[in-house]
């Protein structure tokens, strides 16, 4: 049976999935033979299995894959494939660069390893038999998964890891792509993986100032509302280093943590609006198209082909001037669409050269996922477009089961101690991000099986400076109280819940 791989992985780069193949003897004849150029034409697209034929010590072999972890197209193929009758992780590099980014992982994992850390082994190594590029086999970690935050709570496996960043450090080696997925857990051993980021600097070992920095990039990964645990991260580090405690102060790392996150979510950011691994992409002359990768493959296309039918035949939740909101029922699953509409020609004209309010939704609510924050489900952003001039957006988001905050207190007259610790969690969190929301009714916020979920994100921003971010949360805030001003005993449970934030200031 022939598969596509058509979107990000959830679990880790070594997986377990189906049964190996076999090798070439054994192969089925109806295998497909893929080549570099069919990687190139392919992209994301490509047939699971598939067989591919390489030289290993100018020997052609044909060896057969059987899973995909990643592809990053014309560049990286990643694979399961079997080599000696032996699974292992094959990493096809391809292109003109292909021999030195193989050369530059194999490097990378040797460093890893000469500091005492543990690191998938390189088997063989060579260049793929049509030219196009270069493979690195190496030794597949059987029932491994990709460290997950929560494993972080526990106190052994924060200490592996703090300990295994000590011991890079202290042979001045740094992994430039510090992220949990590049830890790999099995039930024996914590694995350090991508060599291809691993950079070692040439001295003894790595200085205070650059410790801290590469510290700050691997917590950069928490959620900020596990910013706590930095604290003790950074007290088993000065353990695992033989430094006094008062070394690394963690009001110090605080401030690089924050700039570290900063930068990676704009990365990402900028990956929800081009083609990659989670994202499928189209850019013509009338129209800009993104959306989730494996929401399409589910059977998004259905509604992005017809999105004014499917909104005039679906449950009108909005009619209004300025947008409209439609409930959309698919065998993919149930989606809101919401239409940005264009209310004259003066709106038309000014909406033509600036980013239109779907595309803020759309990367506001990426933020918000991306930082662990919010469960809200953005799926695809449409923009009509002459050229690079912008006319109608729309903005396609998976339906957040639940009530709306405002109808849910209205109705009971009251409110439960978890909505009320959930709504001061959202708060809390947007304060920590420097991030105001501008438009906080209480029908903003869906209490659902999943908890309390924040919608509504196209107005949501992070203003310059500290005095007016305090003044806009202080808006923010108060917008929000005023919705339960008939319901006295509510909004002073929920005054009491958010003044319990650092407190704003009106200056």
């Amino acid at each position: 049976m022939t598969r596509t791989f058509s979107g990000a992985r959830t679990n880790d780069v070594n997986g377990t999935g189906a049964a190996h193949m076999a090798l070439p003897i054994d192969v089925p004849s109806s295998l497909e033979d893929m080549t570099s150029q069919d990687f190139r034409r392919n992209g994301h697209d490509l047939p699971v299995p598939f067989r591919i034929r390489l030289l290993r010590d100018g020997v052609p072999v044909n060896v057969v894959c059987d899973e995909l972890f990643r592809v990053l197209p014309g560049k990286r193929v990643v694979v399961r494939a079997v080599l000696d009758s032996a699974p292992v992780l094959l990493k096809l590099f391809l292109g003109p660069r292909a021999r030195r980014y193989r050369e530059r992982e194999a490097r990378g994992l040797a460093a890893l390893s000469s500091c005492g850390v543990a690191a998938p082994g390189v088997v063989a190594s060579g260049a793929l038999a049509d030219g196009g590029g270069e493979w690195l086999a190496l030794v597949f970690i059987e029932d491994a998964r990709a460290l997950k935050e929560h494993d972080l709570a526990d106190a052994t496996l924060l200490e592996g890891v703090m300990a295994a960043l000590a011991k890079l450090h202290d042979r001045g080696v740094t992994q430039d792509d510090l992220h949990l997925g590049n830890f790999l857990l099995t039930a024996a051993r914590l694995y350090a993986i991508d060599g291809d980021a691993v950079r070692a600097n040439g001295r003894r070992t790595l200085d205070r100032n650059r410790s801290l920095e590469n510290l700050a990039l691997f917590f950069a990964q928490f959620s900020p509302r596990n910013d706590h645990r930095v604290r003790e991260a950074c007290r088993v580090y000065a353990g695992a280093r033989g430094w006094l405690a008062e070394r690394i102060d963690p009001d110090e790392v605080m401030p690089l943590l924050t700039r570290a996150r900063e930068r990676r979510v704009q990365r990402y950011l900028r990956k929800t609006l081009r083609e990659c691994t989670e994202f499928h992409c189209e850019r013509r002359f009338f129209r800009f198209l993104v959306c989730e990768r494996d929401a399409l493959a589910a059977g998004l296309g259905t509604l992005l082909d017809d999105l004014d039918g499917h909104i005039a035949r679906g449950r009108t939740l909005k009619a209004g001037r300025t947008a409209t909101v439609t409930e959309v029922a698919l065998a993919g699953g149930t989606f809101v669409v919401k239409r940005y509409n264009i209310k004259s020609l003066g709106h038309a004209v000014s909406r033509l050269f600036r980013p239109s309010r779907a595309h803020r939704a759309w990367q506001n609510a990426h933020r918000l996922r991306f930082l662990g924050v919010s469960d809200a489900l953005p799926r695809a952003l449409v923009e009509r477009r002459v050229g690079a001039l912008r006319r109608e957006a729309y903005l396609v988001m998976g339906k957040v089961e639940g009530r709306d905050l405002l109808s849910l207190v209205g109705s009971a007259g009251e409110c439960s101690d978890e909505v009320v610790g959930a709504v001061r969690r959202i708060f809390a969190d947007l304060e920590h991000l420097g991030l105001v929301h501008r438009d906080t009714k209480a029908s903003n916020f869906i209490v659902g099986p999943r908890g309390v979920t924040l919608i509504d994100l196209d107005a949501m921003r992070r203003p310059s400076g500290r005095a007016r971010f305090e003044r806009m949360f202080a808006a923010d805030v108060e917008r929000f109280l005023c919705n339960f001003a008939a319901l006295p005993r509510v909004e002073a449970r929920f005054r009491e819940a958010l003044e319990r934030l650092q407190p704003p200031t009106n200056s």
